[in-house]
């Protein structure tokens, strides 16, 4: 199947030739004369931007990239050094029995040289290609600088960078042991133990000196920060404060990847703007940039798997490259037409209402044969959910009649306009309420669509674009005559993508079980809240929550984990008709999950949780997780004057 499918590969370190799938973001500017500091959850695009920014993917690309030049390369004044935290040494430096003081020194000592290796491999690659840029005398004051900050007793075996590249692995194996064997290597260590990137600042300033390099900017790019230790943070958080016009240190991690943003100076702290430029993954999901991109991605993947289909299968493919010409986008009419020429219950209950509010059997026959029989489907469903609302709020049949009338004759009247309102606000509710009337999925299909389940998480889109071509792929779609998948086939892969990404929330470290059982509930409690069919839609689709600021949470820790993973997403709040000031944050369910709970995508009306409910919700205890959710829901109908159906709650699919 993969190899008739352009999105089978979707992880980096899956990638061959990285930079052929890259794609720059106009808001990320790389060249920033600034220190760089990147959030995102896992997916995202944090390693592609910074491998992509360091010079081996830039040499690949300029040899193999016929739009580029390796003197474009050769002549590039900003040099990327990328450097990956190596969680599981880093963690036994931190538990080894020697004193703190000597591992803060060590470990500095083993970024200085690890990024050392990565500076002088780019210059090994440049003398390949570049001869007699760096001068012997050159070389010698490079060598002799490292081997005096690096060495307890310098040596003069290196003629090359080839050799220095070896002196730092001799090095790294040596703190390695040190780490390995504590205390049982004391006396004779083979490296000096330094202060935060002294080592590597020495080198890159006797390389300016070098006339060809003497304006050059190095840029060091730290990957998964998060996977440092707090002390380890600080030494890092030291380096990006101290970064300079020539040497700037940039670092990418998780949601709420920051353990601590202090410095090795006594009340220091890094801070954004004043110290780096901050940017975060998903305030992208909203903006036009995030769509071209995924355009611009989609793309490439096209171009280079159609070139290479060519190649394999001897077939002359004309495909269009656009994704949006496969997935179209979300029509309400496309799916509203699917719910025709059924069965539906709700039209006995608009009946009974309309014939409790009525003064006479005419006017019964009227209003019913106006507002359920003549009335199209969305409409008549409208107007079930607007005659459910308690008196001070619901139109009477007079008033439903005349503003129907109004909007259904064009007239450009208070009435229309108050009923373009009414539809405008509660028709993407009313879909929902109709397909279970109908006992049918709701749709979700369309770029549209998988642009905003992706949550500004590339990967989550590319996932979603690969299993809808497989479902297609497997129904008989073919290259030979590309088509528009259909929405059925879009939106099986949107629920299984869906299904996998809620079953994997408990493989996530520390606190998945918690995490798993507080998305199953808030999605209950939301689904209830989409579907239920005495809804009213004063409140339009419900899919996040907001919570008291100023209250403690118990279990914050499982909480914070749930937006580190991107189960959960901070975003700024919406209005409410919350009268509490103290709600700065929203937490939205990652929309990717929003097939699964058949929930809306859309950013629309919030629920407010206690923190009493939602450190309930996130304990890890299923009862008290469910009793919160059942108590919620009976208080809501019971505000709403409603009484759910007993069934309804129970229908979705556990997981647990």
């Amino acid at each position: 199947m993969s190899e008739w499918n352009p999105f089978a590969v979707n992880r980096a370190e899956y990638m061959r030739d990285l930079w052929k799938y890259y794609v720059p973001l106009k808001e990320l500017d790389l060249e920033t004369s600034k220190a760089l500091v990147i959030e995102g959850g896992r997916g995202t695009g944090k390693s592609t931007v910074f491998l992509c920014n360091c010079w081996r993917n830039q040499l690949a690309e300029a040899e193999n990239d016929p739009s580029k030049t390796i003197d474009g390369f050769l002549n590039k004044k900003s040099v990327g050094l990328y450097y990956k935290v190596d969680g599981a040494f880093l963690s036994a430096m931190d538990t080894n029995s020697r004193s703190l003081s000597e591992c803060i020194g060590i470990f500095n000592t083993y970024l200085s040289v690890e990024l050392c290796k990565e500076l002088f491999s780019y210059f090994s690659a440049v003398c390949t290609r570049k001869n007699s840029f760096v001068s012997d005398v050159e070389f010698q004051r490079i060598k002799k600088i490292y081997n005096r900050s690096v060495r307890t007793t310098p040596t003069n075996n290196s003629t090359c960078f080839e050799d220095l590249i070896d002196d730092c692995d001799d090095i790294l194996n040596a703190i390695e042991d040190c780490i390995n064997y504590g205390e049982k290597i004391t006396n004779t260590l083979l490296f000096r133990i330094s202060s935060a990137g002294s080592i590597l600042k020495m080198v890159v300033e006797e390389i300016l000196k070098v006339e060809e390099y003497s304006g050059a900017t190095f840029r060091v790019f730290i990957d998964e920060f998060e996977s440092l230790c707090e002390w380890q943070q600080k030494q890092v958080n030291t380096l990006i404060k101290q970064s300079n016009s020539y040497l700037i240190y940039n670092i990418c991690m998780k949601i709420n990847g920051f353990k601590t943003h202090e410095t090795n100076s006594v009340g220091e702290i890094i801070q954004p703007t004043h110290d780096y430029k901050y940017f975060k993954f998903e305030n992208l999901l909203e903006t036009a940039e995030y769509k071209s991109t995924l355009k611009a991605i989609c793309e490439k993947r096209f171009v280079m798997f159609f070139r290479q289909l060519e190649q394999t299968s001897g077939l002359t493919l004309e495909c269009p490259t656009d994704i949006e010409f496969y997935l179209g986008n979300y029509n309400i009419d496309c799916e509203l037409a699917r719910f025709e020429k059924r069965q539906y219950k709700f039209k006995a209950s608009l009946k009974r209402i309309i014939w409790t509010l009525s003064k006479s059997e005419e006017d019964f026959e009227y209003y019913y044969n106006l507002l359920c029989n003549e009335a199209p489907l969305l409409n008549a469903r409208m107007h079930q959910a607007l005659l459910l609302r308690s008196s001070n709020y619901r139109p009477t049949l007079q008033e439903l009649a005349s503003c129907f009338l109004d909007w259904k004759n064009n007239r450009k009247t208070v009435r229309k306009k108050k009923y373009d309102e009414w539809m405008h606000t509660t028709k993407m509710g009313v879909v929902f309420l109709l397909a279970k009337d109908c006992g049918l999925e709701k749709w979700y299909y369309g770029f549209d669509t998988y642009v905003m389940l992706s949550s500004g998480i590339v990967r989550y889109f590319l996932e979603l674009c690969e299993q809808a071509f497989n479902f297609a792929i497997m129904n008989g779609f073919t290259w030979e005559h590309p088509s528009i998948l259909s929405p059925e086939t879009q939106t099986k892969a949107a629920k299984f993508v869906s299904r996998y990404k809620v079953e994997e929330i408990s493989s996530f470290p520390l606190y998945g079980s918690n995490i798993r059982i507080f998305v199953q509930c808030l999605g209950q409690i939301f689904r209830e809240l989409h579907r239920n069919e005495r809804l009213t839609l004063g409140e339009p689709e419900p899919n996040h929550f907001t919570m008291d600021a100023l209250d403690k949470v118990d279990h914050r820790d499982a909480l914070d984990c749930a937006i580190t993973c991107s189960a959960l997403q901070e975003l700024p709040q919406t209005k409410g008709k919350e009268s509490l000031n103290t709600h700065v944050l929203d937490y939205h369910l990652n929309k990717i999950y929003t097939p699964y709970f058949e929930i809306s995508y859309f950013k629309k009306r919030k629920i407010v949780l206690t923190n009493a409910q939602i450190s309930d919700l996130i304990s890890g205890d299923k009862s008290k997780a469910e009793q919160v959710c059942k108590a919620y829901l009976e208080r809501y109908w019971s505000r709403k004057n409603t009484i759910p159906e007993s069934e309804e709650f129970s229908q979705q699919t556990t997981l647990y």
